[in-house]
Formats: C-alpha cells, sequence, structure tokens
C-alpha cells in the first residue's frame, strides 16, 4: 500500500490531489509517507512550499526495488 500512495504523491506532487485520485482521505496519505520517512529515516520525496518537487535518492531506490520485487 506504501507504494501506491507513494507513487500517486510523487506523480500528482501533492498529497491531496493523490488523495482525491485514489479515493481515500488525506490522512490516510499523510500516515504512508510519514511511515516512509519512519522506515527510510529521511523524507522520501523532495519537498517545496509549493508542493512536492519530485523523489529523492532513497524515493527512486524504493521505487526501483519495489518494481523489481513485483510487489506493487
Amino acid at each position: 500500500m506504501n507504494y501506491i500512495y507513494f507513487n500517486e504523491v510523487a506523480e500528482t506532487g501533492s498529497n491531496c490531489s493523490a488523495a482525491v485520485r485514489l479515493h481515500i482521505a488525506t490522512s490516510a496519505i499523510n500516515r504512508q509517507i510519514s511511515l516512509l520517512k519512519h522506515i527510510f529515516g529521511i523524507m522520501p520525496l523532495e519537498r517545496s512550499n509549493t508542493g512536492i518537487l519530485g523523489r529523492h535518492d532513497v524515493g527512486t531506490l524504493y521505487v526501483q526495488d519495489v518494481s523489481r520485487s513485483g510487489a506493487h
């Protein structure tokens, strides 16, 4: 589930837009992104005051790892 939420946030550029596209509450997105931050020890997405700019290296590696494992 983390992967789907994470990828949607990276693609849309905001937690709110991702939540709308996934038909879930923004708070669910926020919890999953916070969980990934806790797991990685760093925010997997690069943020600015205008939204999400893209993935940090750890976020890119996460996407590659999930894609390779077929766990999404």
